[in-house]
């Protein structure tokens, strides 16, 4: 990993977001979501213009999805940094592995943080196309590995049974993805996570059920899917198939 030179002109000083800027890459390294803590303001923003059920509105939802990424096994590199006003732009490389060699990926993407009084306020794809940044991950043109999130609660049964279905599914569509298991313990928790019941699952970050958007009753609940062929409580293979697909 190169590390970029984002300070100020020499003899001049340099601005917040300058001195932000310089921080960043050592904090990747990392590889700790706590890293970021201290970067980042409280009411940090992640995601894209429009709010989707994956926008992040603080710094604790920012740092647990970034916490789940590296549980992912993903990793980022920081090629180049540069400053524009209050904005830092990073190049990074996504390189995403696993232990067990069921998932890999390397790629290219550009991020944008604005920067206020020091601490960065907001977080998204530098090419700002109104889409949450987090869903153009490369790992899906990379090797076709995913990020895979199966979120569940003790209290409901359906994921157990749903999860030997969802991994064959995968295999069936040549996905080398593992499935990161997320339980969920807590009614905080299922608000923070955005957690419409068990199980539910989200690839790229993103709620396989295309309703997900418009609905806000999180808790530790099982759910219950409308699909076109009737009430499920696990969602339909074709919305997994969609979703797979990136459509």
């Amino acid at each position: 990993m190169s590390t970029p030179n984002a300070a100020g002109p020499p003899g001049g000083t340099a601005t917040a977001a300058e001195q932000l800027a310089a921080a960043l890459p050592a904090a990747f390294a990392r590889r700790t979501a706590q890293a970021f803590e201290q970067l980042l303001d409280p009411r940090v923003r992640w995601g894209g213009a429009t709010d989707t059920q994956q926008t992040c509105h603080d710094r604790s939802q920012v740092l647990a999805f970034y916490g789940r990424l590296l549980e992912q096994d993903v990793s980022i590199d920081v090629l180049d940094v540069s400053v524009h006003g209050e904005q830092v732009r990073l190049q990074i490389r996504v390189v995403r592995t696993s232990p067990k060699a069921e998932a890999s990926g390397t790629g290219e993407r550009q991020i944008v943080l604005t920067v206020r009084d020091g601490l960065v306020v907001d977080i998204r794809a530098g090419h700002d196309d109104g889409n949450d940044d987090r869903e153009s991950a490369p790992e899906a043109e990379q090797g076709r590995a995913l990020m895979v999130e199966l979120f569940y609660f003790d209290g409901c049964p359906n994921h157990a049974r749903f999860l030997p279905h969802l991994r064959r599914l995968l295999h069936d569509a040549g996905i080398p993805a593992g499935v990161q298991l997320v339980k969920v313990t807590t009614d905080a928790q299922a608000q923070q996570l955005r957690f419409l019941g068990s199980p539910t699952l989200r690839i790229n970050g993103r709620d396989v059920d295309p309703s997900a958007d418009r609905r806000h009753g999180y808790g530790l609940q099982c759910r219950v899917y409308d699909a076109a062929a009737g009430y499920s409580g696990t969602p339909p293979d074709e919305w997994i198939e969609r979703a797979v697909r990136g459509d």
